[in-house]
């Protein structure tokens, strides 16, 4: 057990000292952006055959994030680098163009001829080497022989309902809930325990690796069955979290959400000045929860916020 423990302390440092080179690699190459665009400068290639070396250590979905954050860094400046290549490498010469045009057209004309009758003769000659190419496209004006005949009109029905039809309308009045109906739903909403057992499953995370915790990595729930509805109320619950001063929820360097846990004890609820809380709304859709499950290669994985069996 002790040879396994060892084992897994040594492959969590090599994935945290992993993380910190993504990181050193990701904050050079933002410095060096003006370095790394110049021409002839083959830093950024580089960069991408040490990122590529690294990749083949990543086996984490946080570590991918990291690789996915650079090379689309590295994209972004090869795009501008590219577009800082001079492919203008055939011009159009208009003297050339006139030139030739000109001894086209012209042929053999005696010098014997005018300014003026040169330029009538030219341009009668224009006319007559292009007028083929374009006949076929002009469209000839065709006049209309008389007016064009009337439409028959359209007839609308107008059906027409007696006072017996609408007397078989039935009305139906919304169903009125008591409130120890609406108070059995508030409960079943957002328990104690579930808060409790979120927060317990943070502090857990948290204390075998002291960094903040992907959000998205938290609150998902990947099972095909149930797991939209599941990654619902995980977002729901996390909030009163928040929202106690017990969590919080910021973006990262990755401009990712995670979370990190302010206090050890559920008890210990903190009060927040109002400068630092923020309320927001999160809309997620199906597409949006299953477009997440692929980024972070969720897919077949256990929820690291297990679902609660209900009793009946």
């Amino acid at each position: 057990m002790e040879n396994v423990g060892a084992h897994g302390a040594r492959g969590e440092l090599k994935k945290k000292e992993l993380r910190q080179e993504y990181r050193k690699l990701i904050l050079e190459t933002e410095e060096e952006k003006e370095e790394l665009l110049r021409p002839g400068n083959e830093g950024l290639t580089e960069k991408v055959t040490k990122a590529q070396k690294l990749f083949s250590h990543v086996k984490d979905t946080r570590e991918g994030v990291l690789d996915s954050r650079f090379m689309t860094l590295a994209v972004a400046l090869g795009v501008k680098k590219t577009q800082q290549v001079d492919t203008n490498f055939v011009s159009f010469d208009y003297d050339t163009y006139v030139a030739k045009l000109n001894q086209k057209v012209r042929g053999d004309l005696e010098d014997t001829l005018t300014s003026v009758e040169a330029d009538k003769n030219f341009w009668h000659q224009f006319d007559r080497m292009t007028y083929k190419n374009w006949k076929s496209i002009v469209p000839t004006i065709n006049p209309l022989l008389g007016a064009l005949g009337g439409l028959p009109d359209k007839k609308r029905k107008q059906s027409q309902r007696t006072k017996e039809d609408r007397m078989e309308v039935k009305q139906e009045k919304p169903q009125k809930l008591s409130r120890d109906k609406r108070q059995t739903n508030e409960d079943k909403e957002a328990t104690p325990e579930e808060i409790e057992k979120i927060f317990s499953i943070i502090q857990k995370l948290y204390s075998h690796d002291p960094s903040p915790i992907d959000y998205w990595e938290l609150v998902t729930n990947p099972h095909e069955i149930d797991g939209f509805g599941r990654t619902i109320e995980n977002i729901f619950h996390l909030s009163f979290l928040d929202k106690d001063g017990l969590i919080r929820i910021f973006f990262d360097e990755r401009e990712l959400p995670v979370v990190e846990p302010l206090v050890r004890d559920i008890s210990a609820k903190r009060t927040r000045k109002p400068k630092d809380t923020h309320q927001c709304i999160v809309s997620l859709t199906m597409d949006d929860w299953e477009n997440i499950i692929d980024t972070f290669q969720l897919q077949g994985k256990d929820p690291l916020i297990p679902a609660t069996e209900v009793t009946t």
